[in-house]
Parts: structure tokens; C-alpha cells; sequence
């Protein structure tokens, strides 16, 4: 991930906000943490899916948008690749961990 600009963690902000450039590639699937934060995007390039923990699978395409709500729980792939431009609301900088599944895909 690729972060370009944001709110600094050293100030008293009280809705931060971030944007970053985001590729996924080919590969077993991954999962962020459950998401404490709001996160939109656009699919700039290629095709990523989502899917939930209901089983809930959509898959993106280039100028197809998203919005993830915070309290989500997600896993993401792509059967290619595909770049994301995303803003949060989170500060600038803040570690996310990142857990990768056996490929499902």
C-alpha cells in the first residue's frame, strides 16, 4: 500500500482521513483485520473480490466503487491483479496486519 496523503497522528483530529494506492495481486486470499475504520475506493485497474463472512462474494472491476463499513470482516483476492485508490478514516501511517489464506481461488 502506497500512502499519499493524510491526517498525522501527532495532531488532535478527530475525523482523520487517509488515501492510498492499494494493488492486489494474484495469489491466496488475505485478510485485514475487522475493519475499526470506514474505507471507500475505486477499481482503477483489473478485478478484486470481496467476500464476507456470510459467504458473501462480489467482485469489482475497473470504475466499479465500494464502500466498507467499519465493523466488517473481509477476505480479498484477484484471479489477476487490481489497484485500488481508497481513503479511510484513519490516521496516516497506522499499521494494518494482514493474515494470508491457503489459496481458495
Amino acid at each position: 500500500m502506497t500512502e499519499i496523503f493524510g491526517s498525522d497522528t501527532n495532531t488532535d483530529i478527530k475525523n482523520p482521513l487517509t488515501a492510498a494506492y492499494l494493488r492486489i495481486e494474484k495469489g491466496p486470499a488475505v485478510s485485514p483485520p475487522v475493519y475499526d475504520f470506514e474505507e471507500a475506493g475505486i477499481i482503477l485497474e483489473g478485478q478484486i473480490t470481496f467476500e464476507d463472512e456470510t459467504g458473501r462474494k462480489e467482485t469489482l472491476r475497473q470504475g466499479d466503487k465500494f464502500l466498507i463499513r467499519r465493523g466488517t470482516n473481509l477476505t480479498v483476492s484477484s484471479l489477476t491483479y487490481g489497484l485500488i485508490f481508497k481513503c479511510e478514516s484513519q490516521f496516516m501511517g497506522q499499521d494494518i496486519p494482514i493474515t494470508i489464506h491457503s489459496s481458495k481461488l
